[in-house]
């Protein structure tokens, strides 16, 4: 199976969350794709709307759980599984309520710092070994 790396967006689906800032996770992931013209398609087998893309040299599983924030893990990991994607070729993108709205911070693992969409992944994957990009949405205003 080739080699392909995982980009995950975290938000919830149904249009009552599209345009909040809990989304950003989904809302970065689409923002990305349509740059590179990406086709999504629900993929209902692993929870998740994927495309799959080609940066550069790279090929790239674009995802967003179907799943809500709190159960990512349970669409993360089996599409991790299934593709053969180890920990360390996995990118999640979240939001983050302790960074001001539109700081961002990466790091290539560590904690869930309280995130459960982190949490629920961290769980399902058996590892904290993944890469994740916090953007930060701050604590005010819940919609952008």
């Amino acid at each position: 199976m080739e080699s392909l790396f995982l980009v995950a967006g975290l938000g919830n689906p149904g249009s009552e969350y599209s345009h909040t800032r809990h989304n950003v996770g989904f809302i970065a992931v689409e923002e990305f794709a349509g740059k590179i013209a990406a086709r999504w398609k629900h993929d209902t087998k692993f929870q998740a709307r994927v495309a799959r893309v080609t940066v550069g040299s790279e090929k790239v599983l674009l995802c967003e759980p179907q799943t809500y924030m709190n159960s990512s893990g349970e669409a993360v990991a089996p599409l991790a599984g299934f593709y053969k994607i180890p920990p360390e070729k996995i990118l999640v993108v979240v939001d983050d309520a302790d960074l001001p709205l539109g700081q961002i911070r990466l790091r290539p693992g560590g904690s869930s710092g309280g995130h459960h969409g982190l949490e629920s992944i961290e769980k399902h994957l058996g590892s904290s070994n993944f890469a994740r990009l916090r953007v930060g949405i701050g604590r005010t205003d819940r919609h952008l």
